[in-house]
């Protein structure tokens, strides 16, 4: 048979779950309860008198220290993702907790704090973790919400070692516990968006002649954004991960679970290994990455030129972003306005096609605008590394002989001379800006030359 039993969030939390199907099959049984439980009014007395102590004090002091942002207050609708970890990690996981003298939970949220450290890519990643608030030896078998999210800050750089951050959590997790009856939310957020949790239970309870055991617990006392939940039942671990479908889907979050199990196996093997070394990638979301992400092939019409398919690009959607470079960043039809401007320039000059206009410019948006003006012109554009010895460039501009030479007053001192003409696209641009932004009427086509390039 089943029992199912269920509790408002303002009665319950896992533990108190746990105490009760103790007392069930207690009584079941006919044994005695070892003493009178203790009253939830007691302890709530109790627990007022406690937040008065000079000592708690000094806790709310902790408390006020690790003071978090306000989350804002949106609809909550949550859902979850499970895994159960293979055998053989759970093996290697309790045998790397062992080496390291430390908890199997602590190994499972120091991977859950360095996997959203990774994601986010903030320094200072702080997760609420779940502490029942039974510290006393009365309050262990308490029935009742007793348990609260209180935030572990631990700090991360791309330097660390897991067994270094390890024990820094560590001592964060300490501290918590030390202090947890000091908690008030009176300084801190209405909820913690980044949670953990992690429970154990036996795997069965006997009762005159009759097996106990809890089939499946479901415990949610707070909101939060993200939340994995760990549960360990006799030989296995399972990883809940549980998220506010508001905020993700359930595709996401299905990939949040490969990409942890990614870099717990990672630890496991490598666990001197630098946190942002461990692999959080899988073998399909690398090819994904790779190979899916990139095929990117589309048929070229070819009779056509670059610079027309792009002028044709900037009429269908002329505010789409069309470049992006450090702190700037111009529309498509902006860009093809420079250009155009530049283009008009070049024509003036007698640049048409066939022409080779060389281009010595350092790479950033003048650059694509030059090289889009030149090809607007008619001409062929013959590229000039401004980093190149003055005396290899000297060598190539005597050898291709271009008419005009587009670049930038910047880096004009490293270009010897020899250029009929050189065009300074930044400190001219007065000039240039007063030609026409229309696109120039001009007679090019697919089989006119576009480059002429220097190779090694």
């Amino acid at each position: 048979g089943a029992l199912l039993i269920g509790a408002p969030a303002l009665c319950a939390d896992a533990a108190m779950l746990k105490n009760l199907m103790f007392e069930i099959v207690s009584a079941y049984g006919n044994k005695q309860i070892a003493s009178e439980p203790m009253q939830y009014a007691d302890l709530a007395e109790w627990q007022n008198e406690l937040l008065e102590t000079v000592e708690t004090e000094v806790g709310k002091n902790f408390w006020r220290r690790q003071q978090q942002g306000q989350v804002a207050e949106e609809e909550f609708a949550p859902r979850l993702f499970s895994v159960t970890l293979r055998p053989r990690t759970i093996a290697k996981l309790h045998a790397l907790a062992q080496l390291y003298d430390v908890s199997t939970e602590l190994i499972i949220l120091a991977c859950w704090q360095i996997l959203l450290w990774r994601l986010v890519d903030q320094t200072d990643v702080t997760v609420a973790a779940a502490f029942d608030g039974r510290v006393d030896e009365e309050l262990e078998d308490a029935l009742g919400l007793l348990t609260k999210y209180l935030p572990l800050q631990c700090a991360l750089q791309e330097n660390d070692r897991f067994d270094v951050v390890l024990e820094r959590l560590s001592k964060a997790d300490s501290n918590a516990k030390k202090w947890q009856q000091a908690f008030s939310w009176t300084t801190q957020p209405s909820f913690f968006p980044l949670c953990f949790e992690f429970s154990s239970q036996a795997k069965h309870s006997f009762a005159d002649g009759l097996t106990w055991s809890i089939v499946k617990q479901y415990a949610c006392i707070d909101r939060f954004r993200l939340k994995l939940s760990c549960l360990e039942h006799g030989e296995l671990l399972t990883l809940e991960f549980h998220y506010d479908s508001n905020a993700y889907t359930a595709s996401e979050i299905k990939r949040l679970a490969n990409q942890y199990q990614k870099l717990l196996e990672g630890v496991i093997n490598e666990p001197h290994a630098g946190i942002s070394e461990l692999e959080i990638l899988t073998a399909d979301e690398w090819r994904r990455l790779i190979f899916d992400f990139n095929r990117t092939a589309v048929e070229f019409p070819t009779d056509k030129c670059i610079q027309h398919v792009f002028e044709a690009r900037a009429a269908e959607a002329p505010e789409q972003t069309a470049i992006i470079h450090q702190n700037e960043q111009l529309s498509y039809q902006e860009l093809n306005r420079r250009a155009n401007k530049v283009a008009n320039y070049l024509c003036d000059l007698g640049v048409g096609p066939e022409t080779l206009v060389g281009i010595c410019m350092e790479r950033g948006i003048e650059l694509v605008v030059g090289l889009l003006g030149i090809l607007k012109a008619g001409g062929a554009y013959v590229p000039f590394d401004p980093d190149y010895a003055i005396e290899r460039l000297a060598v190539m501009l005597s050898d291709a002989q271009v008419p005009v030479l587009l670049t930038q007053e910047r880096v004009l001192d490293n270009l010897p001379t020899g250029a009929s003409f050189t065009v300074l696209i930044d400190s001219e641009w007065g000039t240039i800006d007063s030609y026409s932004d229309q696109n120039p009427s001009v007679d090019v086509h697919s089989d006119n030359a576009a480059y002429v390039i220097y190779t090694s």
